[in-house]
């Protein structure tokens, strides 16, 4: 789906709140590497190497996108801000909503019925963005 991550998107849209700060650094993503790249400075190998974590950069940065989606925020502003077409969207959501119910799936074959129900509410977010009340 992200072919290759454009850096200063990336940088332009850096989560700002102390618990996306907090999040990215669980996930061993790092804010000063996401500046170096997006200033095209050159960074160490002990700090990014392209095959070990650009997938992991990648996945944040699209685990961003699907926060916005689920925080209701309308699609043209998600596609502005992360300047991606609104078939990107559509089949990011697509994906995310089939994966979910999949584990939802096993989740009930496994009798973890909290699970389920979790998935449940969040599968419709996806497929509709709009929260339960």
């Amino acid at each position: 789906m992200l072919t290759t991550l454009d850096w200063n998107i990336f940088h332009t849209v850096w989560p700002t709140g102390a618990v996306e700060q907090h999040v990215a650094h669980l996930v061993g993503v790092n804010g000063m590497v996401v500046y170096k790249k997006a200033a095209s400075l050159r960074t160490e190998k002990r700090e990014y190497e392209e095959k070990l974590d650009g997938t992991r950069y990648a996945r944040f940065f699209i685990a961003l996108i699907l926060n916005d989606l689920l925080s209701e925020k309308s699609m043209c502003d998600v596609i502005r801000k992360y300047e991606c077409t609104k078939s990107f969207l559509q089949q990011l959501q697509q994906t995310t909503a089939t994966f979910t119910c999949i584990v939802q799936i096993f989740a009930e074959r496994l009798s973890w019925n909290n699970l389920k129900q979790l998935l449940n509410g969040f599968q419709s977010r996806l497929n509709f963005g709009i929260k339960q009340v």
